[in-house]
């Protein structure tokens, strides 16, 4: 019996070990499918059943910690940046990743150390000047700001952003689903698609209960609101959908697009698509200046210096004229988002 059990342990042990192999291969690749498909909350899922069962770092940590990343979870991507770090192949940019997420994190002295082991290996990147010694900028910004930040009742465990006025009107988004909606969710981080709401502004500074803006909402994401000073216009953020029709560029990816809306009668009407969007990127995060003539907004058009860059756009007898990029005061290598202008 005992040369029975002898022979059968070595086999056992094989299969045990392919079977395990197996699964750290089948997580990693339906991690790899979901990363690429920017459904990254899936991607976290699977690589960390990947983690679980022993699977090589090198077959997923970077993914791991980029999709933590985009899904504002600085803890998690810092962790795991500290990994990818370490590997072999580590990349100029996986450093600057690491040290970005440590300063989230208020990790401030291993985020200046990171960011000065990118400088060595970089010194072209003008992001190093803006983000160098973290420490004495969270010294400065903790001391004699003057401001006092307290948090709105109007806030949720969800999320809000994007905050504009229209007359006593707080514009702003949140994915808190709408009460009675169909529940969508958004791939990326398997929450609802954002929505615009509104919220009255009491004399004494309060603000009144969120209201949805029916009327620009659709069932897909919608966000930063701009008004023109006498309110009679809007452009705002949208996903490519227009009059029912949803586009995509070759990569079968929504991109954003801007739309303008007139005021009349009370109910916004006549929706235009801005006369920049493109099939081929993204544009959006408008940002009216108080005189109407000039239209701020982010975008990865072509001509950028980095990712997403802020461009504007001057006001014309014939409608807007061509998009010239904020250039390097405000532009990096990196993405520049959400313009604002007072």
């Amino acid at each position: 019996m005992r040369s029975i059990q002898h022979h059968w342990l070595p086999a056992l042990f094989a299969i045990g070990f392919a079977s395990t192999l197996h699964a750290q291969d089948r997580f990693v690749r339906s991690g790899d499918k979901a990363h690429a498909a920017m459904a990254y909350k899936q991607a976290v899922t699977h690589y960390e059943q990947a983690a679980l069962k022993g699977a090589a770092y090198p077959t997923f940590a970077r993914n791991l910690a980029d999709s933590y990343d985009r899904l504002h979870d600085p803890t998690n991507a810092a962790k795991w940046y500290q990994v990818v770090v370490q590997l072999p192949d580590a990349r100029d940019i996986d450093l600057y990743a690491y040290s970005r997420s440590l300063r989230a994190i208020g990790d401030y002295d291993a985020a200046d150390r990171w960011l000065a082991q990118y400088q060595e290996r970089t010194a072209t990147d003008s992001r190093i000047l803006r983000q160098q010694d973290a420490v004495g900028f969270a010294k400065r910004s903790g001391n004699g700001s003057g401001c006092t930040v307290r948090n709105l009742a109007i806030n949720t465990a969800d999320n809000e952003m994007g905050t504009s006025y229209h007359g006593e009107q707080l514009v702003f988004a949140s994915d808190r689903g709408a009460a009675g909606a169909e529940e969508r969710l958004h791939a990326w981080n398997a929450r609802p698609f954002l929505d615009l709401y509104t919220s009255t502004q009491h004399p004494d500074g309060s603000l009144g209960t969120p209201e949805v803006l029916e009327e620009l909402n659709t069932k897909y994401h919608e966000s930063n609101a701009t008004f023109s000073a006498d309110g009679l216009l809007v452009y705002f953020t949208r996903n490519d959908h227009h009059q029912g029709r949803t586009g995509q560029d070759d990569r079968g990816v929504v991109n954003l697009r801007i739309y303008q809306r007139s005021l009349r009668n009370g109910a916004w009407c006549d929706e235009t698509p801005f006369i920049h969007n493109s099939d081929h990127w993204s544009v959006g995060h408008p940002c009216l200046d108080a005189q109407g003539d000039r239209l701020y907004f982010a975008s990865d058009r072509t001509g950028g210096m980095g990712g997403t860059d802020i461009w504007y756009c001057e006001r014309t007898e014939g409608g807007w004229g061509t998009p010239t990029n904020l250039g390097p005061v405000v532009n990096t290598e990196g993405d520049e988002l959400f313009p604002s202008i007072d």
